[in-house]
């Protein structure tokens, strides 16, 4: 598995939105995928270059995020096995955005995770869990974790709304861990 940083947090444009957030890590994660395929280094600055302009596409809703449906069904192809660690013992299921701070118990915000991980992680943050640990989640994991935030931002009308505000009008996700 190739290991990928955090996104830059240097870039000077504020990210103030929900949607801001978002889209910005959407976008890292665009770009990642194509230095990867093109065999690019881990921290490559090119990625940053491919990142801002998918981002502001998304802003602009010229570039959308694509459907949860494709994930699931390839998350349905691959054998089962931790989405966190990549164990196969004692699965259980792990809502993304826990259901404790308002996340449904639909299939979107399930993915498969061992015991061990599901209750180090309890009903933190995902991203938040992430970074307590020093790792990165897959790029799948990481891919069906933004599209189910923007679906519930977007449900909820908080794209456009600042961070702290959506989060007092009951936001179910950290969007500056993202």
């Amino acid at each position: 598995m190739q290991v990928w940083e955090w996104p830059d947090s240097k870039w000077k444009r504020p990210k103030l939105t929900v949607a801001d957030h978002v889209y910005w890590s959407y976008a890292w994660l665009i770009a990642t995928r194509i230095a990867q395929r093109q065999g690019q280094p881990v921290g490559h600055r090119r990625r940053n270059y491919m990142a801002v302009p998918n981002f502001y596409k998304l802003l602009r809703g010229e570039k959308t995020l694509s459907s949860l449906e494709r994930d699931l069904f390839q998350s349905f192809l691959v054998s089962p096995a931790c989405m966190h660690c990549g164990s196969g013992l004692e699965l259980t299921m792990d809502h993304l955005i826990p259901r404790s701070r308002g996340g449904g118990a639909d299939a979107e915000n399930i993915v498969t995770c061992c015991k061990h991980c599901n209750s180090a992680r309890g009903n933190l943050d995902l991203m938040i869990w992430y970074r307590r640990r020093s790792q990165f989640p897959t790029l799948v994991l990481m891919r069906q974790y933004l599209k189910l935030c923007h679906k519930y931002a977007s449900t909820l009308q908080l794209l456009d709304v600042e961070v702290g505000e959506a989060q007092r009008r009951g936001l179910p996700f950290e969007p500056r861990a993202c």
